[in-house]
């Protein structure tokens, strides 16, 4: 929905001001963020923050696939770009293929940016589009919708305390230098004192328009209100930074959904020339809509997939072909849905507008393109370098980022994981408490702060931190099992067997888990034996056995508690905990 603009300056008011009509247009375009609300405060119930953020990057990879469907099944707009389309592919995939395969982040760092200029882009299209439904068409009506979009979406990236980090990570990474504090205060200052400004004109020329008879379409406003308001509550006041990405993620990706259902099925009608593919798929008919939803959560799917593979030169080149994916998505979005070419326009129901802005002898795919892409390559290709030359520690690039944004909770919590691999586990601790302090429901931190009061010794605080990581991610196997190893430590086998119990329950083929509860079973068989209750010894041993028949050294250690209690000639020989416990880790960044 990039560069949608008007050209026409007649006011040639539509019969019907919506895209689709009343209730779906505020359910699926306008009031989205109340329904993705509701469906995120459900979802927190049983899914973790990581759980909502891998259905989101389902949903933002498969978004990509509507799109890549319009450039290839679409005959008339393939002959068109023909070129684009096959030389498009080629260069991006081959830029992200080696930004994965060696980790590069210039590319990376490019599709953070283009993907924040492809979320207002994509709000200033569904402007147009209801502005031009009531032919509010005037040059400052477009020019102060786009200046709303750009200081709406700038402000809170310099002013929201989940925005700017993201930027500046993936910014010193490529080697950028680190930026001073006094720096981003004066941006924020500007940032704030522009957004004001811009606001002031736009509601200014909104009376005027009303009083002199040319209001502005007020679906558009309501839009404007939500979006604008969605898009600072996502980055200002969701504590977690992966939900507010994953809130704002599912808002665009329904109004895109949505945009594109309504445009092909018009296409569809209206075009012979768009192929059989599309003609098949967008018909209005039910099952058709749940199969569109179906194809591009598969498609999405897919990307899911590729991150559960082992780590390898298949995995890498996978993941770069998703990249390319979200990078073509961005592109093929900045050229094909122009609302300035008549086309476009019937098919979103607007009424014909001026000859384009671009006539049959200039060709847009020029010189200009051909400059356009020269400057990507010229970028990427610098920050490249940039990083392989003089990278910044990761250490250095926290402490600069949390000079910035103190009261972000995930910073401190990176910050803590540098720290941690750096042995500073003191240094590591307090960040982890720092994060805590800000967000007390963060379950990563928990989760990393009692694994380190474990190795000091403090088994009591860390089975606190792991039980509260429990109660917020319900699923923690890992979390699970390290009590377990600290109830063994502490002599309390039955609560560390309902520790690997619940492990199991959620990973059942971890043979660390099992392995684990085997020995649990093994010294609370020990432990009945002590007190004289062979029947309850025996079954713990037989529960044991069961669990572990692999375990040379655990079966012998059975077959002896056995013997024992069918001819007990000897002393019990308490073992303690052996040193094979399998622990998991801390959660890294």
């Amino acid at each position: 929905m990039a560069n949608a603009s008007i050209q026409t300056p007649n006011r040639s008011v539509s019969t019907n001001p919506w895209i689709l009509d009343s209730w779906r247009d505020l359910l699926l375009i306008v009031a989205t963020p109340l329904a993705v609300l509701l469906g995120i405060s459900l979802a927190k119930l049983n899914w973790s923050g990581d759980e909502i953020t891998t259905f989101a990057l389902v949903s933002a990879i498969g978004h990509h696939l509507p799109g890549i469907m319009r450039a290839y099944c679409d005959r008339e707009l393939f002959a068109r770009f023909r070129v684009r389309f096959i030389v498009a592919p080629v260069v991006l995939i081959t830029a992200a293929l080696t930004a994965t395969v060696w980790d590069l982040k210039g590319i990376v760092l490019v599709a953070a940016l283009w993907g924040w200029w492809h979320y207002l882009a994509q709000a200033y299209g569904f402007m147009r589009i209801y502005d031009g439904k009531v032919g509010s068409l005037s040059p400052m009506t477009r020019w102060l919708d786009k200046a709303m979009c750009i200081s709406w979406f700038g402000a809170p990236v310099l002013l929201a305390r989940n925005g700017l980090p993201v930027f500046l990570d993936l910014f010193y990474k490529c080697g950028g230098p680190l930026v001073p504090a006094a720096l981003i205060a004066g941006l924020r200052t500007s940032a704030l004192t522009l957004t004001i400004l811009v606001t002031s004109l736009f509601v200014i020329h909104t009376i005027s328009s009303y009083v002199a008879g040319r209001p502005p379409s007020t679906v558009k406003l309501l839009l404007m209100v939500s979006t604008f308001g969605f898009y600072w509550y996502s980055l200002s006041t969701v504590e977690n930074v992966l939900v507010a990405y994953a809130l704002f993620e599912i808002f665009h990706d329904v109004q895109y959904l949505t945009i594109v259902w309504v445009f092909n099925c018009n296409r569809a009608e209206k075009n012979p020339q768009v192929g059989g593919f599309t003609r098949f798929l967008f018909r209005k008919r039910g099952w058709l809509v749940a199969l569109y939803v179906l194809l591009v959560y598969a498609y999405g799917s897919l990307d899911y997939g590729v991150k559960a593979i082992d780590s390898g030169l298949f995995k890498h080149t996978l993941m770069g072909v998703f990249l390319a994916s979200t990078l073509l998505h961005y592109y093929y979005d900045g050229f094909i849905w122009k609302l300035r070419e008549n086309s476009t326009r019937q098919s979103l129901g607007l009424k014909p507008g001026a000859a384009p802005t671009t006539t049959a002898g200039r060709n847009p795919a020029g010189w200009q393109h051909a400059a356009g892409w020269g400057a990507l390559i010229g970028l990427v290709t610098m920050l490249d370098y940039q990083q392989l030359r003089q990278g910044t520690s990761p250490r250095d690039r926290w402490e600069s980022i949390i000079s910035v944004v103190p009261d972000n909770a995930q910073v401190h919590f990176n910050l803590g994981t540098v720290l941690e691999g750096h042995q500073d586990l003191s240094g590591a601790a307090l960040e982890y408490r720092r994060a805590l302090a800000i967000y007390p429901k963060y379950e990563k931190a928990h989760y990393n702060l009692a694994s380190l009061l474990a190795r000091g010794g403090n088994s009591t605080e860390a089975i606190a931190h792991y039980i509260r990581a429990t109660q917020l991610r319900p699923n923690y196997a890992s979390a699970y099992n390290n009590m377990g190893n600290l109830r063994l430590q502490q002599h309390n086998f039955s609560g560390a067997i309902a520790d690997f119990e619940r492990a199991l329950a959620c990973e059942p083929r971890n043979q660390g888990f099992e392995l684990n509860l085997a020995l649990a079973h093994f010294y609370l068989g020990q432990q009945h034996e002590i007190a004289g209750d062979a029947d309850a010894a025996v079954k713990q041993y037989h529960a044991a056995q069961r669990l572990s028949p692999q375990d040379p050294r655990l079966m012998h250690q059975i077959r002896e508690g056995v013997t024992r209690l069918i001819l007990p000639t000897q002393s019990v020989p308490v073992r303690p905990p052996p040193q094979s416990l399998k622990a998991s880790k801390t959660d890294p960044t």
